[in-house]
């Protein structure tokens, strides 16, 4: 490889991009938390012969309210089921 190729290569594995950002309102803050825990251990119900998912588990998603001792929150749970209706099919794709 020409060494102005190993120079660009080098250059792009050093940099590094910021994660995407997003803006929580505060009222929403144990919600985004308690979905992203549940989606990143893959607790959703899935569908089809693709396994595409659906909405997260809801015994999953009370489990860790649970955990949380938050467990007796309905509106809490409604916030996090409906982050996982509107995540799903962006998952999708």
């Amino acid at each position: 490889m020409p060494p102005d190729q190993v120079d660009a290569w080098r250059a792009e594995m050093e940099r590094e991009e910021e994660p995407p950002t997003f803006a929580v309102f505060p009222c929403n803050w144990d919600a985004v938390q308690i979905f992203y825990r549940a989606a990143s251990f893959g607790l959703w119900h899935r569908a089809g012969m693709d396994a595409v998912p659906v909405n997260l588990n809801d015994t999953s998603v009370l489990n860790i309210m649970s955990m949380m001792d938050r467990e007796n929150d309905l509106e809490l749970f409604d916030q996090v089921m409906t982050i996982g209706q509107v995540a799903a099919p962006a998952l999708r794709n």
